[in-house]
C-alpha cells in the first residue's frame, strides 16, 4: 500500500500548490483603502537598546493557503508591499505569477476590526511550506522567491509591527492537507461510478502534474473505494506529523529572531498561530446520505454505483465519503495539536514572547459547513467545485444529471495533466464569510494581553463569536 505522505500534491481541492510572489502583472490597479501606503512620521522613541523611527502599526500575515485567503476572491498582485487587486490573468499564465498565491483583500488579516492597527500586509501564499518562512540557503523554494521572513524583516523596519498572524504546518515535502482530501475525493468519484481502466488512470495522472511528488496509483484510489473512505492508516505516521511540528517550530522562532534582529523586544508584539478547521459537517443533511436504487431500495456510500448520490454530493460542496469527512477532522486535530506542542516549546524559549495558539475547529457552526444543506451557499468554506475556461471567479457545475460524470471528468483533468493547479485549489478553503468569521476571532484574541495561554475560537447557539482561554 502506498503511502500517503509520499503521494504528490492533490490538484483537485484546498490550497495546496506552493506558489510564490512575483512582480505584478499589467493589471488596472485597484487601490486597497486597507494596505494602502502610509507615510512614516519623524518623531524618534527609544525601545530597549534600538532608536527608532516613530512608525504606523502593522498586521502583516504569513505562511499558506488558509491564511492567505485563498477561496477569498479579490486576489492581491505584488510583492507584499506595494500590493493591489489584480484582474485574473488567464490560464496560459505560469502559476508562479504572484496573482495565484490568491492572497485575498477579503482574508482575515484585512477585515478583522483591529483599530489601532493602520496598515495591513500579507506576505503568505498558498502552498507555503515551513522552508518558504525561513532564510534557508539550501531551501528549495519553488520559484527562487524570498523567504517570507525577509518580507516581514522589511515590514518591521519600515512599520511598527503589533501583530503576526501565522498559519503553516498542512503543506510540506512529507504531506499536505490537499494532497490527502484529493485521494479522498477521487476514490469518492471512482466508487460511485465504478470506473474502471483508462477513466481512473485519467484521474491518477491529473493528482501528478507539476506537483514533484510521489505517485498515487490505480491501486490507491481503488483501496479508498473498498473501504468506503480515507482512514488514518492512509494519512502520513506519527513520525511524520511529529518533524512536521519541529518545523512549524523552527519557523516560529524564525519570525522572533528577525524581530530582534530590527530591535523588537519580547513581548512588545504578538505571535497568533491559526489552526485549521474541517470543511465539512458532522451533521450531514439526510438526503445525502444515501439514494433509492430502481426498486426503492437504499444505496448507501458503502457500494458502488451510487451515481445520484455522487451528484447530489457535488451539488451540495461535498463529493467524498462520509468517514472521509471524519478523517478531514482527524487531520485538522493532527495540525492543531502538533501546533500547539510548537507553541508551548517557543514560550519555554522565550518566555517573554508573546506567542499565542488560536484553535478555530469550531469556528464554523455545522450548519455552516459542506454537507449540512443541500446547496453550499450558506456555507463559510468553498464546495468541492472547479473553474471553467473562460471566467477564473466562475464555478460551474459539470453539466448534466445525464453526462455529469464524463463533464466532471473534463473539468477534473484540467487541474492536472498541463493544466492549471488553480482550476480546483480554492475548493475547501474558507470564503469571504469564512474568513470575516476568522478575522472575528483574530480581533478578540489580538485584543487580550498577554496570558501565555492558548484560546479557542467557538460560535454559540446564539451566533455569537466566542474566543475561550484553554
Amino acid at each position: 500500500m502506498t503511502n500517503l505522505s509520499q503521494h504528490s500534491l492533490g490538484a483537485l481541492l484546498v490550497g495546496v500548490l506552493t506558489l510564490l510572489l512575483t512582480l505584478p502583472v499589467a493589471a488596472s490597479p485597484e487601490t486597497v483603502p486597507s494596505i494602502e501606503h502610509v507615510g512614516i512620521e519623524s518623531a524618534v522613541v527609544t525601545r530597549g537598546e534600538a532608536t527608532r523611527v516613530f512608525k504606523p502599526d502593522m498586521a502583516i500575515s504569513m505562511g499558506d493557503s488558509y491564511i492567505s485567503g485563498e477561496g477569498a476572491e479579490d486576489f492581491l498582485v505584488g510583492d507584499g508591499f506595494d500590493d493591489y487587486v489584480g484582474s485574473f490573468p488567464g490560464w496560459s499564465t505560469a502559476d508562479t505569477q504572484s496573482y495565484f498565491c490568491h492572497r485575498s483583500k477579503n482574508s482575515s488579516i484585512f477585515v478583522a476590526d483591529l483599530p489601532d492597527i493602520e496598515k495591513r500586509r500579507s506576505v503568505s501564499c498558498s502552498g507555503g511550506r515551513p522552508q518558504d518562512i525561513l532564510n534557508i540557503p539550501d531551501s528549495d523554494r519553488r520559484t527562487g522567491r524570498s523567504a517570507q521572513v525577509d518580507y516581514l524583516r522589511t515590514a518591521a523596519n519600515n512599520n511598527d509591527v503589533d501583530v503576526i498572524l501565522l498559519g503553516i504546518g498542512a503543506n510540506t515535502d512529507e504531506m499536505t492537507f490537499g494532497s490527502i482530501l484529493a485521494l479522498c475525493h477521487v476514490g469518492f468519484m471512482y466508487d460511485a461510478a465504478d470506473w474502471t481502466g483508462a477513466l481512473a488512470v485519467a484521474f491518477v495522472n491529473a493528482l501528478n502534474p507539476n506537483s514533484g511528488g510521489g505517485d498515487v496509483s490505480t491501486a490507491d484510489i481503488q483501496r479508498i473505494a473498498s473501504q468506503n473512505g480515507c482512514e488514518r492508516d492512509d494519512l502520513p505516521s506519527d513520525q511524520v506529523f511529529d518533524e512536521i511540528g519541529d518545523s512549524v517550530e523552527d519557523a516560529i522562532v524564525g519570525i522572533i529572531e528577525v524581530m530582534d534582529d530590527e530591535g523588537y523586544n519580547d513581548g512588545e508584539y504578538k505571535i497568533v498561530v491559526q489552526g485549521y478547521t474541517n470543511p465539512f459537517t458532522d451533521d450531514i443533511k439526510n438526503k445525502l446520505k444515501h439514494e433509492k436504487d430502481g426498486l426503492g431500495v437504499k444505496k448507501y456510500d458503502t457500494s458502488n454505483t451510487f451515481n445520484r448520490l455522487a451528484i447530489e454530493r457535488y451539488e451540495a460542496g461535498c463529493p467524498v465519503h462520509i468517514k472521509s469527512m471524519t478523517t478531514a477532522d482527524t487531520v485538522a486535530d493532527l495540525l492543531n495539536d502538533l501546533q500547539v506542542e510548537a507553541v508551548e516549546s517557543v514560550r519555554l524559549a522565550y518566555p517573554d514572547a508573546d506567542v499565542v495558539h488560536m484553535d478555530v475547529r469550531d469556528a464554523f457552526d455545522h450548519d455552516e459547513k459542506l454537507c449540512a444543506k443541500l446547496s453550499p451557499d450558506d456555507a463559510l468554506s468553498n464546495p468541492i467545485w472547479f473553474r471553467d475556461d473562460t471566467n477564473q471567479i466562475q464555478r460551474v457545475f459539470p453539466g448534466s444529471h445525464w453526462n455529469f460524470f464524463p463533464a466532471y471528468e473534463g473539468l477534473a483533468s484540467e487541474c492536472g495533466d498541463g493544466g492549471h493547479f488553480a482550476r480546483c485549489q480554492e475548493s475547501g478553503h474558507p470564503n469571504e464569510a469564512g474568513h470575516q468569521r476568522l478575522g472575528e476571532c483574530l480581533a478578540e484574541v489580538v485584543d487580550r494581553d498577554k496570558t501565555n495561554r492558548n484560546v479557542r475560537c467557538y460560535r454559540k447557539l446564539e451566533r455569537s463569536t466566542i474566543v475561550q482561554d484553554l
